[in-house]
């Protein structure tokens, strides 16, 4: 098992997301920076997944097992500071 897969993803706690979603794209509006955000239908699916708790990225991947690079996501999505790790 990688370093990778037991890594604890969750929602950065000091954000304040206000998400609005279209067909294949969802806006996240991020009150807390005022930052707005443009993520894809599946970036924003992970995020969904880890706003009802905490998760590692195996049990993303069993959640969501249709999202292809989950981890790049997450990494993408770190990198703007919506998710980090515990």
């Amino acid at each position: 098992m990688s370093d990778e897969t037991i890594k604890i993803w969750c929602v950065s706690p000091q954000r304040d997301l206000h998400p609005r979603y279209f067909d294949q794209e969802t806006v996240i509006f991020d009150a807390t920076s005022g930052d707005t955000h443009l993520l894809c239908t599946d970036a924003a699916r992970l995020l969904d997944a880890l706003a009802s708790g905490p998760l590692t990225l195996a049990a993303l991947q069993a959640a969501q097992p249709d999202i292809p690079a989950p981890d790049v996501l997450l990494r993408d999505l770190e990198k703007i500071g919506l998710v980090h790790t515990e």
